[in-house]
């Protein structure tokens, strides 16, 4: 079994399925990739009442494995995208 290298928390805004969420993730760095390990919170901002509404709760209920394989894909490539940016 392959040791993890690094563990970051990561706060960032990702665009998944046509919205914009902000989440807070635990991230695992092993062998020069990176894996989401945890969503410890995921809010949907509702740009019609310009707030902010946690939806961790009803994501981790009623979404599928191939939408949680998405959301963890766009996670990391916005991760990787902010690295790059250097934010």
């Amino acid at each position: 079994m392959n040791e993890v290298d690094e563990t970051i928390i990561w706060v960032g805004t990702i665009k998944w399925k046509l919205q914009e969420f902000v989440v807070e993730v635990e991230l695992e760095k092993q062998g020069g990739c990176a894996y989401v390990n945890e969503i410890r919170n995921l809010y949907w901002n509702d740009k019609a009442t310009n707030s902010s509404k946690e939806i961790i709760d009803l994501v981790v209920d009623m979404i599928s494995d191939k939408d949680y394989d998405a959301l963890s894909a766009a996670i990391v490539a916005a991760y990787l995208d902010s690295k790059q940016k250097g934010e």
